[in-house]
């Protein structure tokens, strides 16, 4: 019955089917090997996702690895029926979506085995049952190599989030999530802005209203997230946050070793700070105990945990300076100029300055392993917790191709992605990049974007727009001191698209969209 009312509450509020960067297969593969293991290629996998929606986190993913096979279960029958009209639109083919409950998996695949499980965004929104149900998927469906990754809510970090929920959920509880969501919203929102104004008025300062005074000022930090996220999140049903030690010891239970974190959820610095280590190293013995006290300290509230079988566990690498780079790609996720003067007196100078130049491309671990000699290991933890810097493994390669007519276009594989997010029948999907990142590329843009096919310059993109409102009487707008302004002059409309199509050729460039010219 449980399970009948989730559904019933996601079909009434799609979530957004998009990617996510923690779940690419090619990371995946990456971070597993650094550990030491050895899960068979994402070229050739076999990738099954719990809880896909309509597919969204598999489109990019089945895009680049042509030969793999993906297979997505959910619950919602709308999300599925959504989700298979838009791959036979877009012409994907290596895609199956099921639906199916969690609950009945294990039994439906019977003994097919996946080199690759994905959980992102389900395991702490449904009940325990089906919590054990993931955790026992997992450890029965892997194959022999294979990894698993599953994020979920954590404490400490969500103790404080579950105030705010808490009285969302009291405020909003005479209206139903199954049947109303978005009154649901309004209602649960409007209680947290009275919440917030009558603590900005009341003068009392009562000290035992402190704690919820701080979390039912929540408001300005969640009012900007998606709407279907905070249904799901502050408003469903189901919420059960966990201490990562206690997933651990849960997904252990059921035959699962931990393996890594797919991204780090507290400031990296701490990790560089002497004293900490050497209280580390007195007080816990075993690397899940260190990195619960670490999620203590920064109040975590989100993990993405890499699983794999029990059986593996011996073969796992425990200390960075044993990492296994051969063979991988390394590359920053975001361009800082400022990291080249920060990182001077670096041992990681000549690394960063390598990165900074592939960025948005990657370079290969072998090259980085040349550049800092023997000490790629120690390097690496010196960008991570000195500099702060974002670093993405993967196990295949990214180039940086700027646009430029004649040598470069649009990706061809993306062509029918793009024509589908263009068309009026797309509800709910954004561009999925090949990364497996989320790019807002808004339907106005696809026409440029298709210009962009190695045929037409910037200038030729620019003009066309320009003669387009001429032709049309039409012309851009602006908004100036909150008013909108018209931009008549032809003149001003070639500042305008010049600005805006450079933006988009930049925003493309830097998701890796383009592809060269043979």
């Amino acid at each position: 019955m449980i399970n009948d009312a989730i559904a019933k509450s996601y079909e009434a509020a799609n979530y957004a089917s998009h990617a996510y960067e923690q779940s690419f297969i090619a990371n995946l593969h990456a971070r597993a090997r650094l550990r030491g293991l050895n899960p068979k290629a994402p070229n050739s996998a076999k990738v099954l996702e719990i809880g896909c929606a309509s597919g969204g986190n598999l489109i990019a993913q089945a895009l680049v690895f042509k030969d793999a096979q993906f297979t997505g279960v959910d619950l919602s029958k709308a999300q599925i029926k959504n989700g298979k009209t838009a791959l036979e639109k877009i012409g994907i083919k290596n895609i199956d979506l099921l639906c199916l409950d969690i609950c009945d998996a294990t039994a439906h695949f019977g003994s097919q085995k996946f080199d690759y499980i994905i959980a992102h965004g389900v395991y702490s929104w449904v009940p325990p049952f089906v919590q054990k149900a993931i955790l026992e998927l997992c450890s029965k469906l892997l194959s022999k190599d294979g990894v698993a990754m599953i994020s979920y809510n954590v404490y400490p970090g969500w103790k404080f989030k579950e105030i705010t929920r808490d009285f969302m959920r009291f405020a909003s509880s005479d209206v139903s999530v199954e049947d109303e969501p978005e009154r649901k919203l309004d209602v649960a929102l409007g209680a947290l802005a009275f919440e917030q104004a009558f603590y900005r008025t009341d003068e009392t300062n009562d000290s035992y209203q402190l704690v919820t005074r701080q979390a039912k000022a929540a408001l300005g930090m969640i009012s900007h997230l998606p709407r279907h996220y905070l249904i799901h999140d502050y408003l469903e049903l189901c919420n059960y946050p966990a201490y990562f030690c206690d997933f651990v010891a849960d997904a252990q239970d059921a035959g699962l070793a931990y393996v890594d974190d797919m991204q780090l959820c507290f400031d990296t610095k701490v990790l560089g700070h002497e004293a900490l280590r050497q209280y580390e190293k007195a007080s816990f013995a075993s690397r899940v105990q260190k990195e619960q006290m670490h999620d203590f300290l920064n109040a975590t509230a989100f993990r993405h945990s890499l699983l794999t079988l029990k059986e593996n566990e011996s073969a796992l690498k425990l200390d960075y300076k044993d990492l296994e780079f051969s063979g991988l790609f390394i590359g920053i996720k975001a361009k800082s100029q400022s990291l080249k003067e920060r990182s001077k007196n670096c041992a990681s100078h000549d690394l960063i300055c390598a990165l900074l130049d592939a960025y948005p491309g990657t370079i290969s671990c072998d090259e980085a392993s040349r550049i800092t000699g023997e000490r790629l290991a120690e390097c690496i933890f010196e960008l991570i917790s000195k500099l702060d810097v974002a670093l993405c493994f993967s196990s295949v390669p990214f180039n940086a191709i700027k646009y430029e007519a004649g040598k470069s276009r649009i990706r061809a594989d993306y062509l029918g992605f793009l024509r589908f997010l263009a068309s009026p029948e797309n509800k709910n999907f954004v561009l999925c990049t090949p990364k497996n990142g989320v790019y807002a590329l808004h339907k106005n843009d696809c026409e440029a974007v298709f210009m962009m096919d190695g045929r037409h310059s910037k200038a030729d993109i620019v003009a066309h727009f320009v003669e387009l409102c001429q032709k049309n009487n039409a012309a851009p707008s602006r908004i100036i001191d909150g008013k909108k302004v018209l931009i008549e002059s032809k003149k001003e409309q070639e500042a305008y698209f010049d600005e805006a199509i450079s933006t988009l050729i930049s925003d493309l460039e830097a998701q890796c969209m383009f592809e060269s010219i043979s």
